[in-house]
């Protein structure tokens, strides 16, 4: 990481914004996973985001985006410990937001297109939820980095599907920062109809 980041400022005289995208994924019933895995888990997506963010807290980013998973709000014991992995990225992004000078964002993905089968993405759709075409996310990755919304999930879910994961698809949330005036109605379209 410190080689990426050094190549990253000599080569182009600087670094504006970093995105953390990296996991190893699990699939097996938390009983039967081995400890090897397990620290493998751990350390790809949650180790990985503590030493980049340690790295990069004194530089003056634009904003530093981790790109995180919905797995943080299911409940399923095949993906225990990457949900635990997905949920101190959560926690962490939101404690560092508060120690360094530049934004700090997190969005919670859903399933992505390019990821899994044609067979499994029909599993996916019985269960109520969809998939991300990689033109979409990128769309939302420039959305959420130009509102400066700390935290979205970007999915594609039924009604059904929301409710076991403990959302409330009626609820609406706006968000404004703390240097933005809650009167700027552009503001508070985007935050609410951000992915509609």
């Amino acid at each position: 990481l410190e080689a990426a980041v050094s190549l990253a400022r000599n080569k182009y005289g600087g670094l504006h914004g970093i995105v953390h995208s990296a996991f190893t994924f699990q699939d097996e019933l938390l009983a039967k996973v081995d400890m090897g895995l397990v620290g493998e888990i751990l350390a790809a997506k949650a180790g990985s985001a503590v030493v980049l963010s340690e790295m990069t807290r004194e530089l003056s980013l634009d904003f530093l985006l981790f790109l995180n998973s919905a797995q943080s709000f299911f409940n399923e014991g095949r993906r225990a410990v990457y949900a635990a992995a997905c949920c101190l990225v959560d926690a962490y992004a939101a404690q560092i937001r508060r120690q360094v000078s530049f934004p700090v964002q997190v969005i919670n993905w859903g399933f992505w297109s390019h990821s899994f089968s044609p067979t499994l993405q029909a599993t996916l759709r019985e269960a109520g939820l969809g998939v991300t075409r990689p033109e979409d996310g990128m769309q939302a990755i420039e959305t959420v980095i130009g509102t400066g919304i700390p935290q979205v999930a970007y999915l594609h879910a039924n009604e059904q599907a929301l409710l076991r994961m403990g959302i409330d698809p009626g609820e609406t949330i706006t968000y404004f920062g703390n240097d933005q005036e809650s009167s700027d109605e552009a503001h508070a379209i985007l935050a609410t109809q951000l992915f509609a």
